[in-house]
């Protein structure tokens, strides 16, 4: 195998690896937002909220 082989190769791998990791994230993300509200409505500080926000909001813009 040549250098340029390897380098493709490893490129096709690591492509692979991240498309499963934003499967794996697109699943977790109803579980994990149905975890988030029931733990907002529990516990209510204000940082938590916005932590909870932030982190949805990043979950979906990187959809």
């Amino acid at each position: 195998m040549g250098e340029n082989e390897f380098y493709q190769h490893r490129y096709a791998l690591t492509h692979k690896l991240v498309n499963f990791w934003q499967c794996v994230l697109r699943l977790a993300t109803p579980a994990f937002l149905i975890c988030a509200a029931q733990d907002w409505t529990i516990h209510n500080p204000f940082v938590w909220k916005i932590m909870y926000l932030e982190l949805a909001a990043w979950l979906i813009s990187s959809f």
